[in-house]
């Protein structure tokens, strides 16, 4: 077959054009993918900020009066009525309590009292009829919506009765500064009360947290859940549910002094207790010899199994290890050393007593005890005359026998 020159030069010209232009047209598709991609990421962003920000402005309420920390928290002063938990539904009739005003009066500030709220150094409290609330910040908010990729991992080691009824469980909780290895880590000691099914749970204590508090100083912290901790609940006061009270605690905030190694030791005194009246389960908390100040009040109406009654307490400690290596966080519980170090070395948790009724307290029935991992946090416990029911408890995660 002949092709004249006219055709080979077509066909020559086409193939040219198609081995130019054809990547071209690819790169133009690709950028314009890479463009709607950027697109979607910017709108997701916004989308991600703006809700953010309508997080903030629902949990930072209007101050009457805004106090500096000395170790940089901001305190808003808050109206009690227009606190966060009066955005949730059941609470909504509640608004006219005198629940503050019943506690006021049992409760009378001194400042010249020995208190471990360090927010109080500078010697201001808030007016009447507010409530202290630590201001939260957008890197707070970030951080409780952040999806960890990796399996987290939780370690504790407690003392704890159940079965029969209880009403109330208290203790003297020593306090330390944990070493926390990773920012998204924490390391706590505290108080649990919860149904038997441990789905409902209410609990209180110190915990570190640095993405959570921006800091590694141990601070007073409340929680709560109801469905076992999957969506339901907060810490201290970023959504609605616990009940503010007090006008001399600040949730979230430091405490100190922290105990030293071999040197001085400092504790505090916490309770939860339910009330017989109104089914109200209040936490209350003591620094020194002080008298027990009423912090606040988880309403019954947040809970079904716990309203009548609680059928799990314990006490002790927790880490959150979230090291995406698969090792063990090298995060401490306590001060990082084993139960068996003992007293001025080891953490403890002293005092323990739950109420058999309303008011009623006993030392620990025959209490069990649990360490998951032996060889990274280890607990032990007893009974003296002087500290009553105790545990020593911690550990330092990470090492030749915890991997």
């Amino acid at each position: 077959m002949k092709f004249n020159s006219q055709f080979i030069s077509f066909i020559l010209h086409f193939i040219f054009l198609v081995t130019f232009f054809c990547p071209i047209y690819s790169l133009k598709t690709s950028n314009h993918q890479i463009v709607n991609q950027t697109l979607q990421f910017e709108k997701e962003f916004q989308k991600i900020n703006k809700t953010i920000k309508a997080q903030l402005q629902r949990i930072n309420k209007p101050a009457v009066k805004t106090i500096q920390s000395p170790h940089g928290d901001i305190i808003d002063c808050v109206l009690f009525h227009k606190q966060p938990a009066f955005d949730l539904p059941l609470l909504k009739g509640q608004k006219s309590s005198d629940s503050q005003a019943k506690t006021e009066g049992h409760n009378q500030i001194n400042n010249s009292s020995v208190n471990s709220q360090l927010w109080s150094l500078s010697g201001e409290f808030c007016p009447k009829e507010t409530i202290p609330i630590r201001r939260t910040k957008e890197e707070e908010i970030k951080y409780g919506r952040k999806s960890i990729s990796f399996q987290e991992r939780l370690y504790e080691v407690i003392t704890y009765v159940e079965g029969g009824g209880y009403h109330g469980a208290k203790g003297i909780i020593n306090v330390w500064a944990p070493r926390v290895e990773n920012a998204e880590e924490s390391s706590s000691s505290k108080i649990w009360v919860q149904s038997l099914t441990a789905k409902e749970s209410i609990e209180a204590g110190w915990q570190v947290c640095q993405k959570r508090y921006g800091d590694n100083r141990p601070r007073i912290f409340t929680y709560w859940t109801v469905d076992a901790y999957k969506a339901t609940g907060c810490y201290n006061l970023q959504c609605p549910g616990f009940v503010q009270t007090s006008r001399k605690v600040v949730l979230g905030t430091p405490v100190g002094p922290v105990s030293i190694i071999g040197g001085d030791q400092y504790d505090f005194n916490l309770k939860i207790e339910q009330d017989q009246k109104d089914q109200r389960w209040w936490l209350e908390y003591a620094a020194g010899n002080e008298n027990y100040e009423r912090v606040g009040y988880w309403p019954f109406s947040l809970f079904k199994e716990l309203k009548d009654e609680a059928n799990l307490i314990q006490f002790g400690g927790e880490v959150v290890d979230l090291n995406p290596t698969g090792d063990h966080t090298s995060t401490y519980m306590g001060s990082g050393q084993f139960a068996q170090q003992a007293l001025g070395r080891a953490a403890f948790i002293r005092n323990m007593k739950v109420a058999v009724t309303p008011n009623t307290y006993i030392d620990l029935p025959d209490p069990e005890y649990l360490e998951e991992k032996p060889d990274c946090y280890s607990i032990k416990g007893g009974f003296d005359k002087v500290y009553e029911s105790y545990i020593f408890f911690g550990g330092p995660g990470r090492s030749q026998k915890c991997p």
